[in-house]
């Protein structure tokens, strides 16, 4: 015999008036390391994720002011492919190379492979470490620093013996026209700024310091405090830079603050790399931050 609709109704919706409330059971705490070491077992790293600097807070993590530390924006910069050592680098510790049509209209190869002074997304790129002594002992393999995305292309219309790369100037050039892009912008956009602050860049030509770059400590820029504001130093002295260019930087110091002289800061800091016997790896500038 079946139960009649309103019974079964009646089970559905009315709520018993005396009962016993069931017992909540307490639910066992993860323990398999499936869940409490995932990270060890699947040769993935734990990362953590926050959305703001408000949200580090509440999980009582405090800000580590690393907006307008130059260091930390280097590091923070995107993923690439370096062609010499085969690994993976925050792509502005590195030069980009491009391929453009020969210039030399006297040569049978169409294109050539140039390293740029600044990073583009324009065409197909590669990636080469940002050191002049690395490069001088690798430029024989320059020919497979052509990028990869112009020879997989299916449009591709050149072999890779149809790319000139001229050894002798390759380096020249770039570091001439990284030297010239760098005191165009110094010429143009560069406005006197006030005393340093906290991160900022202090720009010399100092005899007396044969250190590239450094971290010290000066003096507040803010009146009203006594406090000593880290601030990192890029002295050119080392560089072999024209006349015009280190009679500027004798005159005086130049205050660079991030990120409104962001471009310019990056470009100095590149060339300042780029001369160094050993070059500032990404591991080593990780300590600065």
């Amino acid at each position: 015999m079946g139960i009649s609709h309103d019974l079964y109704k009646g089970l559905l919706v009315q709520r018993p008036a005396h009962c016993w409330r069931a017992q909540k059971l307490q639910v066992p705490q993860l323990t398999s390391p499936l869940n409490t070491h995932f990270e060890r077992w699947s040769g993935k790293k734990r990362k953590l994720f926050f959305q703001d600097e408000t949200a580090m807070i509440t999980q009582g993590i405090r800000s580590f002011d690393l907006a307008n530390n130059i260091f930390a924006n280097l590091l923070a910069s995107p993923m690439r492919f370096e062609r010499n050592s085969k690994m993976k680098m925050p792509k502005d510790f590195m030069i980009q190379l491009k391929l453009r049509k020969n210039q030399n209209h006297g040569n049978s190869k169409c294109l050539q492979l140039v390293p740029v002074a600044e990073h583009s997304k324009l065409r197909a790129n590669s990636y080469v470490i940002n050191s002049k002594h690395v490069l001088q002992q690798s430029i024989k393999a320059a020919p497979k620093w052509i990028p990869t995305p112009a020879l997989a292309s299916s449009m591709r219309y050149f072999r890779t013996q149809d790319v000139e790369i001229d050894k002798e100037k390759f380096l020249s050039e770039y570091e001439n026209k990284l030297e010239s892009l760098i005191f165009e912008i110094l010429n143009e956009n560069y406005k006197p700024s006030k005393p340093p602050k906290e991160w900022d860049v202090i720009v010399r030509f100092d005899q007396e310091n044969k250190n590239t770059i450094e971290i010290c400590q000066q003096n507040s820029a803010e009146r009203l405090t006594n406090n000593r504001s880290r601030v990192v130093l890029f002295n050119l002295v080392t560089l072999a830079l024209l006349k015009e260019h280190s009679m500027k930087l004798e005159k005086k110091d130049i205050v660079l603050r991030f990120p409104e002289n962001e471009r310019l800061i990056k470009l100095l800091y590149k060339f300042l790399a780029y001369h160094t016997h050993q070059p500032l790896n990404h591991a080593m500038v990780t300590k600065m931050t």
